[in-house]
């Protein structure tokens, strides 16, 4: 079950090499800035549709009928993308449905799949597959960094994702039979509204929307500011691994906190975190300052997603599926909106002074959540049968 739901994590981690291959994008196919923003924000769109479908599917059916539909989408995206590759392609099929809307789905029906197995350990376990989501690119670009040079990032990309795509098939073809949630079997499926409307979902939302639109920021412009330097193209490679370390690391290690110390002080830690990065990228005018602060953003835009399996839990016990496509909703709307409110606002790097706000108001949102009881929430169902 761990095979089947990590390799598809680690497949459509291929997205976050978008960071290292933007400058290739502009100068090999002479795509527009907005193109290239479009390209990282079409994949946290679709991956808020596809957690929300499965979050509330997860509740119903079994997680590996849904993690071989999530992967037959994921498949289906790249092999239409690179089939005919063009700007629109690439941003709805391998972006937005591809590594988007199946990631979403596949992240889902993974969570369900460890919330059946471990229930005592979902924050840790959760975080262990929202990290490899997001390390396994710390392979991958200098992968693509070094074939997009000699083969294009178009062909580059599409070598990388076939070869991810078949391996981690072969791997959800192994994945053992689970059965439906308790609440299929029980009827004590709350309504989406009803779910939505528990002050410590909604607030959960707001949390996960402040927290992710400059990290998301960050990450399409990291590589772009540090190559305007002039430095080589070694360091450009390391300032976004240093961002793709950050993201998994912060999901890793933000999962694992949240057992031992709850959601709020982690919370409270990841905004810290997003803050520190952007007064080091804004100040910075050398490389070093540039790979911390790209470093500190990561963690920043990576715990939010590792907080999550925790943090519907406890939200909402009864359907802790559906809160979490809920609630993710939050983080994949802050990820679509930062590059494009980045350039709307501010280039680089006047952004990340005035994207800063957004981490300050996800503190005043922390501060109110914690006055919420956990009696907000519907009852729980009781045991499994």
């Amino acid at each position: 079950m761990a095979l089947a739901t990590l390799a598809l994590q680690a497949a459509i981690g291929v997205s976050y090499t978008w960071g290292a291959l933007a400058p290739f994008a502009l100068s090999q196919t002479h795509w527009t800035s907005l193109q290239v923003a479009a390209m990282f924000s079409a994949t946290p769109a679709g991956y808020g549709f596809g957690i929300v479908v499965a979050g509330r599917l997860a509740d119903l059916e079994p997680p590996r009928r849904l993690l071989r539909i999530g992967y037959a989408i994921f498949a289906a995206g790249l092999l239409g993308a690179f089939l005919f590759p063009n700007p629109y392609t690439l941003i709805v099929l391998y972006a937005g449905i591809g590594v988007g809307f199946a990631g979403g789905f596949t992240l889902a029906a993974g969570l369900a799949a460890l919330r059946q197995a471990f229930p005592q350990r979902v924050g840790t376990l959760g975080g262990i597959q929202a990290a490899v989501f997001a390390g396994s690119a710390l392979a991958l670009v200098p992968m693509v960094t070094y074939l997009a040079p000699r083969y294009g990032w178009v062909s580059a990309l599409g070598v990388t994702g076939a070869v991810l795509a078949v391996l981690s098939g072969l791997a959800v073809l192994q994945m053992p039979h689970l059965p439906r949630p308790r609440h299929h079997d029980e009827g004590a499926h709350p309504p989406l509204l009803a779910v939505a409307a528990q002050p410590l979902v909604w607030s959960a939302f707001l949390i996960e929307l402040t927290a992710t639109p400059l990290g998301s920021y960050s990450f399409v412009h990291v590589g772009l500011e540090a190559s305007r330097f002039g430095v080589a193209a070694w360091i450009v490679s390391a300032v976004v691994s240093a961002f793709i370390a950050g993201n998994g690391s912060g999901r890793l290690i933000g999962g694992a906190a949240t057992d031992r110390w709850g959601v709020h002080a982690v919370v409270g830690g990841l905004f810290v975190s997003s803050l520190l990065g952007a007064a080091l990228l804004y100040f910075g005018s050398a490389p070093v300052p540039i790979f911390l602060g790209s470093l500190l953003a990561g963690v920043g835009f990576g715990a939010p997603a590792g907080i999550l399996p925790r943090l519907s839990a406890e939200a909402m016990p009864a359907a802790p599926n559906t809160a979490s496509g809920l609630i993710f909703t939050g983080y994949t709307t802050g990820a679509f909106a930062g590059p494009l409110l980045g350039e709307l606002i501010s280039p680089a790097p006047t952004g990340w002074l005035e994207m800063a706000v957004l981490p300050i108001a996800g503190l005043l949102v922390l501060f109110l959540r914690a006055r919420f009881a956990p009696r907000t929430n519907l009852a729980d169902p009781g045991p499994s049968r």
